[in-house]
């Protein structure tokens, strides 16, 4: 699994540092998704866009047939005025890496079963605005309101 996910460098580096250089705040995510969305189909992933009826969300998936489920999530959302300081550009590769690293798993030892990446946007949940008022994300509460754990 570790030699199958090191040999997705070349790819995953390159998108942590674009996603890292154009960041995009909560529910604006369309660089990021269009770029991550890309990658996962063309290694062969089933790539629901618009997911649960978030734009900037979507669910990439990879079965073997019925078994276990392995589930994942990526975040890529910014935070206004300093970017990606959360790391989200890092945890969303990190998603990506763990996907395919358990894809080759299972397609190795004959794992049955979906191993599954949902793409959740909008996870800073909220920010402070200097007039006291709140706004913000909360991608991941409304992806498990509308059943995106199912």
């Amino acid at each position: 699994m570790r030699d199958a996910i090191a040999s997705y460098t070349p790819k995953l580096t390159p998108l942590s540092l674009w996603i890292s250089e154009h960041p995009e705040l909560a529910f604006n995510e369309f660089g990021a998704v269009k770029r991550i969305t890309a990658l996962l189909e063309d290694e062969g992933f089933d790539v629901e866009r618009n997911y649960k009826g978030l734009e900037t969300s979507f669910k990439a998936s990879f079965s073997t047939g019925a078994g276990r489920t392995f589930a994942f999530n990526s975040e890529y959302d910014a935070l206004p005025l300093i970017g990606h300081a959360c790391g989200h550009n890092l945890i969303c590769v990190a998603g990506i890496a763990a996907l395919l690293g358990v894809r080759a798993a299972m397609k190795e030892h004959g794992i049955k079963g979906t191993v599954t990446l949902i793409g959740t946007p909008a996870v800073s949940l909220c920010v402070v605005r200097a007039d006291g008022q709140e706004e913000g994300g909360g991608g991941k509460a409304l992806l498990l309101e509308r059943g995106g754990c199912e």
